[in-house]
């Protein structure tokens, strides 16, 4: 069975003002286990540390993902108060990884659903997550599988990047 991820992503304004925000339960899971993967951390905090770099968070939208909470003149300011806040954290995954899987038409590994391991591609290797040489290292994906819980349904053994549109012009060639 296949997990298929659907973005859902509401930003609503507390009474205090101060954003939160909300998303499925799965899509949560999967963040997580990306960050948990990717750092070796269970800490969202510590991740963030590792794997969010400032760049990272520009292409989220620094003013989207960083909220009201972080702005601030000082955009390196703004960068290191969001990585203090797991909101912010979430907001920013959640945007880089829709921008960017958005940008390689949603779908690395080309079986026609955009899942976590795309998403996880994406965090990792960013715009280079559908090419060939984008490959997990063994340690990554066995700590993606196991916080995930695939069974036999896993990043370890049966994921790779394709260039879709390569895939779709050989089909269409073949047929």
């Amino acid at each position: 069975m296949l997990n298929v991820i659907v973005f859902f992503v509401f930003i609503i304004a507390t009474n205090e003002g101060h954003s939160k925000l909300l998303i499925s339960e799965s899509e949560e899971k999967c963040l997580k286990c990306i960050c948990e993967a990717s750092s070796a951390c269970t800490d969202l905090l510590q991740c963030a540390e590792k794997t969010i770099d400032e760049e990272y968070w520009k292409t989220a939208g620094e003013l989207i993902a960083g909220g009201e909470n972080n702005r601030s003149e000082n955009t390196t300011e703004n960068y290191n108060n969001c990585k203090k806040d797991r909101t912010c954290i979430l907001t920013t995954m959640h945007f880089y990884i829709s921008f960017t899987l958005r940008k390689l038409n949603n779908d690395i590994d080309c079986n026609g659903f955009t899942t976590c391991a795309d998403q996880f591609a994406v965090h990792n290797f960013g715009m280079r997550a559908n090419q060939r040489t984008s490959v997990f290292s063994l340690g990554l994906s066995k700590r993606f599988d196991r916080c995930m819980n695939h069974g036999i349904f896993n990043v370890t053994n049966k994921w790779s990047p394709n260039d879709c549109s390569t895939i779709a012009s050989t089909t269409s060639t073949v047929l």
